[in-house]
């Protein structure tokens, strides 16, 4: 057959399509894989950072005395769930912060082996750090490098080079990132160039068609607009997600796989960070109150309003009460109201609820929490300047340590607490619950000692009134003594002097 020049015009520019839409096909698919790779190492890199800081913060507290901290559970189990993370990243398995694909980048596995043996060196410093501190409590005598200097600067030297390795791993692979996105961008816009090349020789091929050619061009037209358009979108969601903003929308088209899988990226690491957020308003209110709880220096009243205005105005609610069990009388006991805290200030209340009595007394007796988002409106008003209204979240929660209930923890509020929210302020309710106890210990210890001391001071007055009966006695008897010799050497006289009389 004779190739005509429309048959070689059409195969020209059938081959120039075919090679732009592969092109354009091997930009978006490149676009996400190379997202879909080093996305999550990056992700990686702050995720494990943040736990080894974590875990070296609290290892510091631990051995400067902080007895909240547990050494297995916030320190060691840290660390190794961030070489589990780093494992997996390795080998391309299913983390718990999601699945890694197994990177064919040698520097890329470089950079995690040298991570992972640099963990496994922390790990390592740290027990031998917490062996020694354990030998030094058990009172074992040690040398000076085993007392703690060299440890602890190996320690410290071996989190530094951690920190370095998961630097040097983010900027790795955030270079490999933008060394991709700039060379698929040139490849985006070689694309552009070619299809408006390609869309210019149609048009002029169009120009000598018919109606039915020129509504084919427009139709091209329009699809090349629209795939210039999601390529540009799809670039700028990907740079809004890479650089951290996770509330960045997209629009899905059907069938849109390539967003879907972004969108799906994004909601992932927007997930990561609220959790992380969670936990860190839950540490930090731990750390907070555990200041409280240690200022004991204060009087009880103070050291209790101390508490519950913190708890109020952290978790942003409206009105709290703290209810402690008085058994001191030996009467019955009752649950007593010892601080009251609404609207930023300190409310001037007492109140006493026997166990069993009210919702109070019933928490108190079932040493379980009660969460109500429908309180009746007989139960507590919260009073503002406006007046009086009812509020819509209530949770009580026992101050238990040890099995044992020592007062009631009331917050109320016009929010709807989250489960986590919940049992932050349980957990809050153990370490007051503790508190409470030891500081009960204390006074108890107290008034023994303050009666022994009185005994004491009593058995001294009893011993001084002694010793002066005993020095009177004394005089006593000596008077007598004299006397008695005064008495004897008299008869003697008298004897002597009538042997005289009788003799003459």
């Amino acid at each position: 057959m004779k190739l005509t020049k429309a048959i070689k015009i059409t195969a020209l520019l059938a081959i120039t399509g075919i090679s732009i839409a592969l092109l354009i096909h091997y930009v978006e698919s490149n676009i996400l894989k190379t997202y879909e790779n080093n996305l999550p190492l990056i992700a990686l890199g702050d995720n494990v950072k943040n736990r080894s800081t974590r875990a070296h913060l609290w290892f510091e507290e631990l051995m400067a005395g902080d007895e909240s901290i547990n050494y297995q559970k916030d320190v060691k189990q840290q660390f190794k769930s961030c070489m589990t993370i780093l494992q997996g990243a390795y080998s391309g398995k299913h983390t718990e912060i999601g699945t890694f694909i197994q990177s064919t980048d040698h520097v890329t596995l470089q950079v995690l082996e040298e991570s992972i043996e640099s963990m496994e060196t922390l790990l390592a410093s740290a027990e031998e750090r917490w062996y020694y501190r354990n030998k030094t409590l058990k009172g074992d005598s040690l040398s000076g490098e085993e007392a703690g200097g060299v440890l602890d600067q190996n320690f410290d030297m071996a989190y530094d080079d951690f920190q370095a390795k998961m630097d040097k791993l983010v900027t790795h692979v955030n270079a490999i990132v933008n060394a991709d996105t700039q060379f698929l961008n040139k490849l985006a816009k070689v694309s552009v160039a070619a299809v408006l090349v390609i869309f210019s020789l149609i048009c002029f091929a169009m120009f000598r068609s018919t109606d039915k050619a020129d509504g084919f061009a427009k139709r091209n037209e329009e699809k090349l607009h629209k795939e210039t358009s999601r390529v540009a979108e799809l670039n700028r969601f990907v740079e809004l997600v890479s650089n951290g903003n996770f509330q960045s929308e997209l629009n899905l088209e059907e069938n849109d796989n390539l967003g879907s899988a972004l969108v799906r990226m994004r909601d992932k690491l927007r997930n990561s960070q609220e959790e992380e957020g969670k936990r860190s308003w839950v540490n930090a209110g731990l750390a907070q109150i555990g200041t409280i709880l240690r200022n004991t220096d204060s009087d009880l009243q103070t050291y209790y309003d101390s508490i519950i205005r913190f708890i109020v105005t952290y978790t942003k609610n409206v009105q709290g009460g703290l209810y402690i069990l008085n058994n001191d009388n030996g009467a019955q006991s009752y649950l007593e109201m010892v601080s009251c805290y609404a609207y930023d200030r300190k409310k001037f209340q007492t109140k006493q609820i026997l166990p069993g009595e009210g919702l109070v007394g019933q928490v108190f007796m079932e040493g379980t929490t009660t969460y109500m988002l429908e309180v009746p409106k007989t139960y507590v008003q919260i009073t503002s300047g406006l007046g009086h209204e009812t509020p819509r979240m209530l949770v009580l929660i026992p101050l238990v340590i040890n099995e044992k209930t020592f007062g009631v923890l009331e917050i109320a509020g016009f929010k709807a607490l989250e489960k986590y929210e919940v049992e932050f302020l349980e957990r809050l309710a153990e370490n007051i619950a503790s508190s409470i106890a030891s500081a009960k210990a204390n006074a108890h210890t107290r008034k023994l000692l303050e009666i022994t001391q009185q005994q004491a001071e009593e058995m001294r007055a009893q011993e001084e009134e002694m010793r002066q009966n005993m020095e009177e006695l004394t005089a006593i008897q000596e008077e007598m003594t004299r006397k008695e010799k005064a008495y004897l050497e008299r008869i003697a006289a008298l004897e002597q002097k009538s042997l005289q009389v009788v003799n003459w």
